[in-house]
Order: structure tokens, then C-alpha cells, then sequence
């Protein structure tokens, strides 16, 4: 399930995503392994974060994402003066009902503002 963030981040600058996940009742986890990506909506890897191990996940977890993360490439789709950014995670957790290291996936969508002047 994707989470389409409110916030928006400006060019060039560091931001933590807090992120979450549930089980299959929706209660949250906290999850075994978490790893993650940023990528573009077209699926291309940004400054290279391709599946980058999060050691200590919890309940809540912030994922510290660079400047160089939100920088805006060159020809990369801009609408109304933002850029998309996906941030994928991959987890596994413990379920009492469906056994040890079961996956669990979910995407957070955000906006990048363009800076005009750099």
C-alpha cells in the first residue's frame, strides 16, 4: 500500500521519512529486517539507494535520506515545479498466525520542490 506524504522537501536537502508498517491485522510491527529504496515514479534508483540495510528498524523508523537524494537530475520529470521521489521498503516480521520471516512491503510517495536559483 502506498502513503503519499504531505510535506514536501526542498532540492538539496537533507529530511527523515518516519516511517511504519503493519502486520495483517494492521496492527504496526516492528519489523526483523527492513531495507529500502529511492527511486523515481519511473523506477529509476536515486543516488544510488538500492535496497540500503536499515540495522535497527522499530516500530517507528526514521530513514535519513541526503541532500544528494533530493537533488533534482537532469531530465528528470518536474510538474508544477516538483519531482517525485518513491521510497520502497521490504521488510520481514514475526506473526503469530503466519509463521517467521514474513515479507511485508509498502511504498511512501513525496515531492521534491525545484529550486529555481542555486
Amino acid at each position: 500500500m502506498a502513503e503519499f506524504l504531505q510535506d514536501r522537501v526542498t532540492e538539496g536537502s537533507a529530511w527523515g521519512v518516519i516511517v511504519t508498517l503493519t502486520d495483517e491485522t494492521g496492527a504496526r510491527i516492528t519489523p526483523k529486517t527492513l531495507k529500502w529504496t529511492l527511486s523515481t515514479p519511473a523506477g529509476a534508483v536515486v543516488n544510488n539507494r538500492l535496497n540500503v540495510d536499515e540495522p535497527a528498524p522499530g516500530e517507528t523508523t526514521t530513514i535519513g535520506l541526503l541532500g544528494t537524494d533530493t537533488e533534482i537530475g537532469a531530465g528528470e520529470m518536474v510538474a508544477d515545479g516538483v519531482a517525485r521521489r518513491v521510497l520502497t521498503l521490504e521488510a520481514t516480521y514475526d506473526s503469530a498466525t503466519l509463521g517467521n520471516d514474513v515479507p511485508a512491503k509498502k511504498e511512501y510517495w513525496f515531492e521534491v520542490e525545484k529550486l529555481i536559483k542555486q
